[in-house]
């Protein structure tokens, strides 16, 4: 049995049957799988008094518990057995990691009972109630790492760790506080008069939110958006019929036009295309989307828990772990587009930028389709399907609440780290903030060339020093940090400790502008030894940490801090080699699987998929009402399922809100067209194309 097994089994069998404060054997009381039911039975049978609650609490407390001995008085009468058949039992399966037991959602919240006229109609309300197994001892952070849920927290109770959680259906009058009260002296009984931490939590009824103002208002918009698709279809089809030349301002929102342009294939080849970078785009989106599908999956209720903490010892779980550097490849081709457009265009206007108009374009071209998003977060989501685990995009949702304004200004990596508006926005406040400060870089470079070269290197050296100067005042010794929220706030989310990649992208831009006209053919030697470091690098960057993992050490506050700090630049100089041979020729099988024609519609949707496939993954898993398998092929399963219907959503959020945006603008500004490609186009800040239409990625 691996080592992490044989841990976990053996906590597990000390707590059952020789911890004295734990739910065990000992005072004849048998761990069946519904003894939590029979003892609560018993409770409410006997004259239970509310106790710590005045005024209309008091009131509330005592017509529940009325309620409840109503029911009791009643069972197993098949009128409120529906009530005490909705709860889930006692797990089974808890040697192999199975700690919580759904019930029956659905049955629950639709049980509606009358049971008098004095304390009226009793409703189904669904909760989790949740107990420690143990009492609080803390274990080795040897033995620690097996079991926590999260492996990477310092210092955490087993206490915290190893809890039952079982859902339990009670009358909509009882509140949380009320049934942890009752279930206090519930389980003080079991043992020997120790009150247990219970907690209460996660309660939903039966019952449609209610619309507010900003809920309707987001209908009628996304109505009225839904309408001009429509009318403009029509009027596509119809000038298309009749041979009638159109009038582009009434095909914005077309979805025949958009389409066409948005699954476009273009075959042909352009001097100033970097074709490989769609390759890139779609492979880091799918890597991100992959990773993400772990971290929720990882959430679920597993029957096999402990098999996810052998899977965590395994080398290939390097490639989720270390999943944060596909991100990084973004910054990368950021930076790169950002020099070899603005280089261009400053070659053509003798230095000139119109920086207004700049930032203009760029926030005009991204915010739409992340407005959208904000607006259904803060209001239709809440509408959306139910379950044991709604309350993950209900909170999700009181957190747009709170940050919006910060997400759509793009600062919510300072602002609001804590309580971020969609999650993964950060990366956009981060690459905003970088583009918006390009023209101090793009300007100096074009005027002084290699002189200022030293200078960004410098900079990159201060990013760097900013990552080591954190780790070694926060003692951060683990060299993955996933799951760590301050050290992600610290050091993940500041654009201070991430823009030495951007700087990697603009030098390769700038490398790449001098060279644009050359043929570049280096020796064999060179490019083979070119080859290997590249792939050298990648593969260490990725399991490079596994040691620490394998052996159960920790690193040094010096070897986590270096391997941070260097390990985003290594992966763009590496990905900066990749792209640098594509483009100049030899490139070989790489550059034929990344410059592919296929991967375009895809690249063009990578934004919209950016943007909504957190939110897809948000509500699959937050509507599920049955156990979850850990295995990897279960978890391929529903990785397919969460990428096609991103695909899908991603696909309706461009027409409706990213396509329309640039043709209205290109309308509207129709006259300084030509000079789209710097003034508007040197957008690709954004983790993909910022437009299906747009010379800014059209050519790149």
């Amino acid at each position: 049995m691996p080592k992490n097994k044989f841990v976990f089994a053996s906590l597990i069998l000390t707590v059952l049957v020789f911890e004295t404060h734990s739910i065990s054997v000992i005072n004849n009381v048998t761990v069946s799988s519904n003894f939590l039911q029979d003892e609560f039975l018993k409770q409410m049978r006997s004259d239970f008094k509310v106790t710590g609650t005045t005024g209309a609490d008091l009131i509330n407390a005592r017509k529940c518990v009325l309620q409840l001995q109503s029911i009791v008085s009643q069972f197993p009468s098949i009128k409120v057995a529906r009530f005490f058949d909705s709860w889930g039992k006692f797990p089974s399966g808890i040697l192999y990691g199975h700690l919580r037991d759904l019930g029956n959602y659905d049955q629950c919240v639709k049980t509606s009972v009358e049971l008098n006229e004095t304390i009226g109609i009793a409703t189904g309300k669904y909760c989790t109630a949740s107990f420690p197994l143990t009492s609080p001892t803390t274990f080795s952070e040897n033995d620690l790492s097996l079991l926590r849920e999260n492996p990477l927290d310092e210092k955490i109770s087993l206490r915290n760790v190893i809890r039952i959680k079982i859902g339990v259906c009670i009358p909509d009058t009882c509140s949380p506080v009320l049934i942890t009260q009752i279930f206090q002296r519930v389980l003080a009984n079991v043992l020997n008069g120790t009150l247990s931490e219970v907690t209460v939590s996660g309660c939903s009824v039966n019952k449609t939110p209610e619309y507010e103002a900003l809920d309707i208002f987001a209908i009628v918009l996304f109505s009225t958006i839904g309408g001009l698709m429509v009318l403009s279809t029509f009027y596509d089809l119809f000038t298309s019929t009749f041979e009638k030349k159109p009038k582009q301002l009434l095909m914005a929102f077309s979805v025949i036009s958009n389409g066409r342009k948005l699954f476009m294939i273009n075959t042909k080849k352009s001097p100033n295309s970097i074709d490989c970078l769609t390759g890139i785009r779609v492979f880091s989106m799918i890597w991100v989307l992959h990773c993400h599908n772990y971290m929720f999956y990882a959430t679920q209720n597993l029957i096999n828990f402990s098999d996810s903490l052998s899977w965590y010892k395994k080398p290939w779980s390097m490639v989720v772990l270390m999943g944060t550097v596909s991100v990084d490849s973004f910054f990368l081709l950021s930076g790169l587009l950002v020099a070899w457009l603005g280089l261009r265009e400053l070659d053509k206007t003798k230095g000139k930028l119109n920086v207004p108009m700049m930032y203009f374009h760029r926030y005009i071209r991204l915010t739409p389709a992340l407005a959208a998003v904000v607006l259904f977060y803060v209001t239709l989501i809440k509408f959306i399907g139910s379950g044991p685990f709604r309350q993950t995009y209900n909170k999700a949702s009181e957190t747009c609440e709170d940050s919006w304004w910060a997400t759509l200004l793009y600062v919510q990596n300072y602002v609001a780290p804590e309580k971020m508006c969609i999650m993964q926005s950060w990366y956009l406040a981060i690459d905003t903030q970088l583009y918006f400060l390009s023209p101090l870089v793009l300007i100096p470079l074009w005027k002084w060339g290699r002189r200022y070269v030293p200078v960004l290197i410098v900079l990159a050296l201060l990013s760097i020093g900013c990552t080591i100067a954190t780790f070694f005042s926060e003692g951060y010794t683990s060299l993955i940090g996933f799951g760590e929220a301050e050290r992600t706030r610290r050091v993940y989310f500041p654009t201070h400790t991430r823009y030495s990649v951007w700087l990697v992208g603009i030098c390769l831009g700038y490398f790449m502008h001098l060279n644009r006209q050359k043929s570049m053919r280096p020796p064999m030697v060179f490019r083979m030894i070119g080859w290997i470091i590249c792939f050298t690098t990648l593969l260490s960057i990725i399991f490079g940490p596994y040691f620490t993992i394998s052996s159960s050490e920790s690193a040094s506050v010096f070897h986590a801090a270096s391997y941070e700090s260097l390990k985003r630049v290594s992966w763009s100089i590496a990905l900066a080699w990749i792209v640098f041979a594509c483009h100049f020729g030899f490139g070989g099988i790489v550059n034929s699987i990344l410059s592919h024609p296929i991967w375009q519609p895809l690249g063009r949707l990578n934004y919209c998929m950016y943007l909504v496939h957190i939110t897809v993954q948000t509500i699959n898993f937050g509507t599920v009402r049955t156990d979850a398998y850990f295995s990897d092929y279960r978890l391929y399963l529903t990785f397919w399922s969460t990428f096609g219907i991103s695909v899908l959503v991603s696909t309706v959020l461009s027409l409706s809100f990213e396509a329309p945006v640039l043709v209205i603008e290109k309308v509207l500004f129709s006259k300084s067209h030509q000079n789209e490609k710097t003034n508007g186009n040197i957008l690709p800040s954004a983790p993909c194309k910022a437009s299906i239409n747009g010379p800014d990625f059209k050519e790149v």
